[in-house]
C-alpha cells in the first residue's frame, strides 16, 4: 500500500493535511512516507465516531468510485485509479 501512495504522491502534488480515522490499516511505514513529504497527519480521537464522519464519507466515496473506474477502464489495480480518482474527489466542490 505505501509503494501505490509513494506512486501517487509523484503523480500528484502531495497533500498538506491528512486525516485519520486511527484503523489499524494505518501502518508505520506510511506514516514514514507521509512525514517524508512533509504531510501533516491528524487523527481522530478514537471511540468518538462523530469526529470520523469525514473520513468514513471519504473512505466510501473512494471505495465507490475506485471500482467504477476499474470497469470503465478496464483496469485491475486498484492503485492505477488512486491518482484519477483523489484528483476528481479533490476537485469536487463541497
Amino acid at each position: 500500500m505505501a509503494d501505490s501512495i509513494a506512486i501517487w504522491i509523484e503523480q500528484v502534488e502531495p497533500p498538506a493535511i491528512l486525516q485519520c480515522d486511527n484503523g489499524r490499516e494505518f501502518k508505520w511505514v506510511l506514516l514514514i512516507l507521509l512525514k517524508r513529504y512533509g504531510v501533516k497527519v491528524i487523527n481522530g480521537r478514537p471511540q468518538t465516531p462523530s469526529t470520523q464522519g469525514l473520513v468514513v464519507q471519504a473512505n466510501g466515496t473512494a471505495k465507490t468510485r475506485l471500482p467504477a473506474w476499474k470497469e470503465d477502464f478496464g483496469q485491475k489495480d486498484w492503485a492505477a485509479a488512486l491518482p484519477d480518482v483523489s484528483l476528481k474527489m479533490n476537485r469536487t466542490i463541497h
